[in-house]
């Protein structure tokens, strides 16, 4: 699917904290004209398997099929789950996003999502830890099983300069990446553009801000 095919959306139906309800209201904000949901991997603040139910009710009921939906999920990390993990914890972190989508696509009945989220990084700062998990999101959007990578719930501004290969013509730009409330499409609309930008020799100035992870919305 191209990005022309379907865009990234401006407004996504959140999923967080509605339990029970979760598979009767994911169907109502499909009934009511909403085409992007968001959930996460997460069974402590989400129920993801809900979600899935509610796409399922949706398709049958003739209200939306896949293709005109954006659906995104998330990979956290051990600390931000509760007991019901989708991976084995005693596995490499590599082996844990594999494992959480996996599940994700499994919940979703679906064979791709739209965007893959890193939910939140490790610390303040780029870990060790937060760079293996890209590795592997990376490997999962390369096998077609995503086609976004983002992260959410970034609590410190970084600004990091590609400096121009080869010849530098002097230019610089500063590239501020899109985003929604909870994620940062860092890598589509950041690396990416920094990656033709320095080739052509101009400066690549990256910022990864803050969003405002307001909860649902």
């Amino acid at each position: 699917m191209t990005e022309a095919q379907q865009p990234v959306p401006d407004f996504l139906y959140g999923t967080a904290w509605k339990e029970d309800r979760t598979a009767a209201l994911t169907e109502l904000a499909l009934r009511v004209g909403f085409r992007a949901i968001d959930t996460a991997n997460q069974r402590r603040h989400y129920f993801e398997a809900g979600v899935g139910q509610g796409l399922a009710a949706a398709y049958r009921a003739g209200v939306a099929t896949r293709a005109e939906l954006f659906l995104q999920t998330k990979f956290t990390y051990q600390r931000g789950q509760d007991h019901r993990l989708p991976y084995d914890p005693a596995s490499r972190l590599s082996v844990q996003v594999a494992q959480s989508l996996a599940s994700s696509l499994e919940h979703l009945g679906t064979d791709y999502v739209d965007s893959f989220v890193l939910h939140g990084p490790a610390g303040y700062e780029w870990t060790e830890a937060d760079a293996e998990v890209w590795q592997a999101m990376v490997r999962e959007r390369d096998a077609g099983h995503t086609r976004l990578l983002g992260v959410s719930n970034v609590s410190r501004p970084t600004m990091t300069v590609y400096s121009p290969n080869g010849n530098n013509t002097g230019a610089a730009v500063v590239v501020f990446p899109g985003g929604g409330y909870q994620g940062l499409a860092i890598d589509l609309e950041g690396t990416e553009v920094c990656d033709w930008l320095t080739p052509r020799g101009v400066t690549c100035v990256l910022l990864k801000y803050r969003v405002t992870n307001v909860g649902p919305y």
